[in-house]
């Protein structure tokens, strides 16, 4: 007897269902004898339907899943990139939310890179071009993109950095200004793309980050993320480049305060790089400076002998 996808039986003859199996010389049959030999009489048999997505349930079947992980919508990213380039200001805050959600995956980050959708996005970080939502949904969706490895390599590195360099050079008082979060962003994708390409003329503004007010909603976020691109420029392949971007652009009163008061994981990259700084002489005193002016133990730089007399 079928009722609603379940099978119920009054018998677990198996010698009789396998010979109703070799009569229909089906294979069905013949698994669900095998099946019911392990069942007692009256236990439900459930049916899979397969992995499917959900338009092919309703089609076939007459019902949808509530939950379905192998759900799929195809999403031509063309008309997205188009909206995010030349659309109004609504059409391109939508399109960039979409591009941002759309790139949870590898795959679907190489697809936006192959519809030529940095470009725009990048365009989208200029205020003068673009909303605040649309600048906040863009950083989202560049800093995914270049969190890929494949996609960071075929990103043009100096659009890239100076997009984010003059979004987050906007002052924070100024009348329309990126959101502490909106530049945690910046400043988390600029991280991901000093792993394997130089942010040199964007720590500045980096930089300015670690001097915006504690207390805020999404500043100690969103200096942890600049600390962790200062760490990834002066670790990696910029190393004495970056150092004296840091220095020149005001950035050992930040470092030192993160260090001192941050976050787990900011105060360990910030006295990381106050670390580097260090081993060279000529920063040495000015970081002992510093660290006594803001009451910070420099007990973590023993290493490299700074409070040695």
């Amino acid at each position: 007897v079928e009722q609603q996808g379940c099978i119920t039986t009054s018998s677990t003859d198996a010698e009789t269902l396998a010979t109703f199996a070799g009569a229909k010389k089906s294979s069905f049959y013949h698994a669900l004898a095998k099946f019911l030999e392990l069942h007692w009489a009256g236990d439900p048999i459930t049916l899979s339907y397969g992995q499917r997505k959900s338009d092919h349930f309703a089609h076939y079947y007459g019902f949808v899943p509530e939950a379905n992980p192998h759900d799929a919508v195809h999403v031509s990213l063309a008309p997205l990139v188009e909206a995010v380039k030349s659309g109004g200001d609504e059409d391109k805050q939508k399109a960039a939310r979409i591009v941002a959600d759309f790139a949870e995956s590898d795959q679907n980050v190489e697809q936006i890179v192959d519809a030529g959708g940095v470009a725009p996005l990048l365009q989208l970080l200029d205020l003068s071009k673009s909303s605040l939502c649309a600048q906040s949904h863009a950083a989202v969706a560049l800093r995914k993109v270049a969190s890929v490895e494949k996609s960071r390599a075929r990103l043009d590195d100096k659009a890239f950095v100076a997009a984010h360099a003059k979004a987050l050079a906007t002052p924070p008082d100024a009348k329309v200004s990126p959101s502490a979060e909106t530049r945690g962003e910046l400043a988390r994708g600029l991280g991901q793309l000093a792993l394997k390409k130089s942010i040199v003329a964007a720590l500045p503004a980096v930089i300015g980050i670690l001097t915006l007010p504690d207390g805020e909603q999404g500043v100690a976020l969103a200096k942890q993320y600049a600390v962790a691109a200062i760490f990834s420029s002066i670790m990696l392949h910029t190393s004495a480049k970056a150092k004296q971007a840091t220095l020149e652009a005001g950035g050992l009163p930040g470092l030192v305060a993160v260090a001192r008061s941050g976050s787990d994981a900011a105060r360990r990259d910030a006295r990381t790089c106050l670390t580097q700084l260090a081993e060279t002489p000529a920063h040495r005193e000015a970081i002992v400076a510093e660290a006594e002016r803001a009451k910070l133990d420099l007990g973590f730089l023993r290493r490299v002998e700074i409070l040695k007399s």
